[in-house]
């Protein structure tokens, strides 16, 4: 698979391009250096050390110009930048960025994350805090870019998921927030400190790579610095390209960085297994869940209806995974047209709020009987006290008046409560 580290003017991104008539990037993942805050390499003509604020935006932004005019239609930048200070005040460096890329009419910024940095140097001074996060700024090239939330979807939280918290999770896991915890790895791969001021995590980068790329895809990085982003693409089957003035960035590359990533990637391919896992599990739970919570609503009209009745309500699996089928038994429920169309009217909104195919019976305790095997046994869910009962009751003995009038009866259990 294609990994080159080039010792190349970032500033001449786009004569190299068209020169070796390589892949269009899909992926561009780079942070600029910090105007003045590094020397590197006493290289006379690097970017930011001894230039002007001005002249140091205008050449990044010529940078990323080019990446524009030379990346596929389809993708996307992302650039991690800090605030910097000049004589005492702050300058807004990433909002400078995109204020000038908006006068370019090239990049379009779809969002702006916050990179929170679990490990930072310690240190502050009067009028400034200790810096704890950075900015990372997702750009697109075009509208049809590539941005796959599945695969970096979490595992949610649902012990506190019922009618206080009326956000419906994906049953593919929890969408990401644009918040992201990852520790800045200030000492290095392993192998000793790591003397780059802007290295970015392991984590971070396969995070966007995931995000943003199939395999084979090219993933550049102008900036390459440590050269991060590419170990990590090369692990993933993505071709990486990166630029950088510092011989010793990419001696260090070499021996460091690639060793560094390889061993954070096997570690992190058995985590990956587990985690699939765990998602497949809470596949199947969460769409237990919103079968119970569907229940719910619909048993709630009911018993708001007809106080006085006995009610039940099952919920019995012989259907597909996102079927619900729900019964309700009482023997007056059929004589009540308006109960039904109703009960049609929510039917609508569940199959919108819960996605599920739902199957409404509404049946009289005769014909349940006959119809079902009365020796099934069931878990109880309350609609005021979301729970489950610590027994199982066998269907007689629910329709025998042992079980709970009004409430929720089903053949699974959510192990999760």
């Amino acid at each position: 698979m294609l990994l080159r580290y080039e010792i190349i003017d970032a500033r001449h991104t786009e004569l190299y391009f068209n020169k070796r008539k390589t892949l269009a990037p899909k992926l561009i993942i780079t942070s600029p250096p910090y105007h003045n805050l590094k020397n590197y390499d006493n290289k006379k003509n690097q970017i930011g050390y001894k230039q002007t604020y001005d002249r140091y935006l205008k050449d990044v932004v010529s940078v990323i110009h080019q990446c524009f005019n030379i990346a596929a239609e389809n993708s996307t930048l992302w650039l991690v930048a800090d605030t910097i200070r000049k004589n005492g005040e702050l300058r807004p460096l990433p909002f400078d960025i995109i204020e000038k890329i908006n006068e370019c009419k090239s990049w379009s910024l779809r969002d702006i994350i916050i990179w929170k940095k679990k490990k930072n140097i310690p240190w502050h001074t009067k009028g400034r805090f200790k810096n704890s996060f950075e900015y990372i700024l997702f750009f697109s090239k075009g509208r049809e870019y590539k941005f796959d939330i599945d695969k970096i979807r979490a595992l949610g939280e649902y012990k506190k998921w019922f009618k206080s918290y009326p956000e419906r999770y994906s049953s593919k896991g929890q969408a990401p927030s644009n918040v992201w915890e990852f520790n800045s790895p200030l000492r290095g791969w392993g192998n000793g400190y790591q003397k780059h001021l802007c290295p970015f995590p392991f984590e971070l980068i396969e995070r966007i790579i995931s995000l943003s790329t199939d395999e084979k895809d090219l993933v550049f990085d102008p900036f390459a610095g440590s050269g991060s982003v590419l170990a990590i693409a090369n692990l993933m089957n993505r071709k990486s390209i990166g630029f950088d003035l510092s011989t010793n960035y990419k001696k260090a590359f070499e021996k460091e960085v690639k060793v560094g990533a390889k061993k954070y990637f096997e570690k992190n391919e058995k985590e990956s297994e587990k985690k699939k896992k765990a998602l497949g599990e809470f596949k199947k739970e969460n769409i237990k869940l919103r079968k119970i919570k569907a229940a719910v609503e619909l048993s709630s009209l009911i018993n708001k209806k007809y106080k006085d009745q006995s009610n039940r309500f099952f919920i019995l699996t012989n259907g597909k995974q996102k079927e619900l089928n729900l019964y309700f038994v009482a023997d007056n429920l059929n004589k009540d047209k308006s109960l039904v169309t109703r009960i049609d009217e929510l039917k609508k909104h569940v199959l919108g709020e819960y996605k599920l195919k739902t199957n409404i019976h509404i049946i009289s305790s005769k014909k349940f009987s006959n119809e079902i095997d009365l020796n099934k046994k069931l878990y109880l869910y309350s609609p005021e006290k979301f729970h489950q009962h610590d027994g199982k009751l066998k269907i007689s003995e629910i329709l025998d008046g042992k079980g709970e009038s009004q409430k929720i009866y089903s053949d699974f259990s959510l192990s999760i409560l």
